[in-house]
């Protein structure tokens, strides 16, 4: 069974998309061949303390690597290469 479904089918065929996803299957929803939506099975999100884990993690690294500090407005003219 496909994970991709197009938009208007998926608002025809909701429930069934429902229980998939309380299955453990997560649901593509697309609209005009580009994913828009996800429909996950409840208790997939990162909570909080996983997310500040993930954080502390991160900066560890940038530590180790000797990154050095980030700078936004190096970021931004990155960011901007190749904008009018």
């Amino acid at each position: 069974m496909q994970n991709c479904i197009d938009f208007f089918e998926a608002k025809t065929q909701f429930g069934e998309l429902i229980e998939r996803a309380m299955h453990g299957e997560d649901i593509f929803i697309t609209r005009h061949g580009k994913t828009v939506a996800k429909i996950v099975p409840a208790g997939t999100t990162p909570n909080s303390e996983s997310v500040k884990a993930a954080g502390l993690r991160l900066r560890n690294l940038a530590k180790e690597m000797k990154l050095g500090p980030f700078v936004w407005d190096e970021w931004n003219s990155y960011r901007d290469i190749g904008r009018c």
